[in-house]
């Protein structure tokens, strides 16, 4: 049972890459030609080096929480869905732009056995406002964005814990939006 997990695994995350590449390769197509049918020459500017800015951030034991509290995030997600969740941990790249990386924290198996993401968050309960009226914040749509790009993935979720039982729990589906992308990058 372990061995054919793990080979799942295996298959899944070379269907990613696989799917990545494609969308990489129609990116490029697309970046290639201009609107008026002329090959884009223009070169962007490489910085010659990065400013490396080392801060003791204020807000680490909350980002520490809501790396530690994940797991529970994914399986209350899974718990009220029915949906199979499962993790790869691997950074992944996209592959006509390898500035794009996706470090996803789950995936899920869709009943029509198509791949999305799930991407879990944590917040107090005074920022549960933010996700009021089906709301999602502004920061966590375009992460997930950035990540459907780089996975050539057309749905995700966003799940999040503001408490400490699961009737304090919302997720969000979120469709990719491909004229979005198209700015992100």
């Amino acid at each position: 049972e372990a061995r054919k997990t793990v080979q799942f695994i295996v298959d899944v995350t070379n269907e990613i890459q696989r799917k990545a590449k494609q969308i990489g390769q129609e990116i490029g197509k697309k970046r290639k030609v201009g609107k008026k049918g002329k090959k884009n020459t223009q070169k962007r500017r490489v910085p010659e080096k990065l400013d490396v800015i080392e801060e003791e951030e204020e807000n680490w034991v909350a980002k520490e929480v809501g790396h530690r509290l994940e797991d529970l995030v994914a399986m209350i997600f899974a718990k009220k869905t029915g949906l199979e969740v499962f993790p790869v941990r691997k950074m992944f790249r996209h592959p006509l732009y390898p500035f794009m990386l996706a470090d996803v924290d789950y995936f899920i198996r869709f009943p029509d056995g198509s791949i999305g993401i799930l991407e879990c968050k944590t917040c107090n309960y005074n920022a549960k406002d933010k996700w009021a009226d089906d709301g999602i914040p502004e920061n966590y749509v375009l992460q997930v964005r950035h990540y459907l790009a780089v996975m050539n993935m057309n749905k995700a979720y966003i799940a999040c814990l503001y408490g400490n039982n699961e009737n304090e729990f919302v997720y969000r589906c979120l469709e990719r939006d491909r004229m979005e992308e198209e700015e992100l990058i």
